[in-house]
């Protein structure tokens, strides 16, 4: 019984003016009742706890997600300690990314915590961070590793990043055959809020040029155009190159122009979800095309071009 306890019981006892004979079963009582009332406090409290966390990161991840990284790292950072998979990669995160200078070794830490734990996209940063060498040398077979932990549990950009590694043989041995393998799970990742354009790109790749699949242009402009409708630069260019020539998709100097005008605005203007961008040389080879049309095309020809090129961008928009 603790001093509280006490001090009530024997203020009561005083009162009530009781016989020694009487005392046992009032202290029974009383004893029972500090256990029942004990039990029911922590029981209370208990219940609370997990409420309490629960708004604690609610309100960092909201504090993050307007942007108050202040705000966000100091109601994370408890929860970060305590072993929280979520806070901890939060708090990674604005390490890396929102501090100037970033402080890598911070964020590899807290990323390093997190992927223990299993959590994906920790495990996808830590790829990241040895395939650019931040917060550590450069290890390119360490970011593989940590690029299919990530990539096997359904991470697009993981699948797409382990599908460059076996195509390039960064960390790897080369296999084309695993590449394409990557490359398709990524582009038809259905957890990917955008589908995955460079993924798309790239297996349309792998089949226009014979790699790791048997050689199939229809099949490469199919990904090409999935690509292009999401906006990629080098897809939008590749398919008017198909319509400029006439293979696989017949020629058409119309979809042509629309297609290398698009590339020509995607190329200076990438769209935030695609990553990483279309090579920098896109925009001139792309302008260069779309002077040479306009030297083939009739003035009706033209004007339907841009009116098709301004009615894809109004939709995206």
């Amino acid at each position: 019984m603790n001093d509280r306890a006490l001090l009530v019981f024997h203020s009561v006892v005083s009162q009530m003016e009781i016989t020694h004979d009487k005392l046992w079963p009032m202290c029974r009582i009383f004893s029972h009742l500090t256990v029942i009332l004990g039990l029911s406090v922590m029981t209370v409290w208990a219940q609370l706890k997990p409420v309490r966390q629960a708004d604690g990161l609610q309100a960092g991840q909201e504090a993050y997600t307007r942007g108050d990284y202040s705000t966000a790292m100091r109601e994370l950072s408890p929860f970060a300690e305590q072993g929280n998979k979520e806070a901890q990669f939060t708090v990674g995160w604005m390490y890396g990314k929102t501090r100037t200078p970033p402080n890598y070794a911070q964020a590899m830490k807290w990323f390093r915590l997190a992927a223990e734990q299993g959590y994906a996209n920790a495990q996808l940063n830590i790829g990241h961070m040895y395939n650019l060498g931040q917060g550590t040398p450069i290890d390119l077979q360490e970011a593989a590793r940590w690029y299919r932990l990530a990539a096997e549990q359904a991470i697009a950009e993981a699948q797409l990043n382990l599908g460059m590694a076996y195509g390039e043989g960064r960390g790897v041995k080369r296999d084309y055959a695993e590449a394409v393998k990557w490359y398709r799970l990524a582009a038809t990742n259905e957890y990917a809020e955008h589908g995955h354009a460079v993924a798309e790109y790239d297996l349309g790749a792998m089949y226009y040029q014979g790699l790791g699949v048997p050689q199939d242009r229809r099949e490469a402009a199919k990904w090409f155009q999935l690509a292009a409708d999401r906006g990629y630069a080098e897809a939008q260019y590749n398919i008017g190159s198909d319509y400029y020539t006439g293979a696989p998709l017949g020629q058409d100097y119309v979809q042509a122009y629309k297609w290398f005008s698009l590339a020509l605005s995607s190329a200076t203007n990438t769209p935030a979800h695609v990553y990483p961008p279309a090579p920098s040389d896109i925009a001139v080879r792309a302008k260069k095309w779309c002077d040479i049309l306009e030297s083939k095309m009739t003035s009706a020809q033209l004007a339907e071009a841009r009116r098709l090129t301004s009615a894809w961008k109004r939709i995206q928009d």
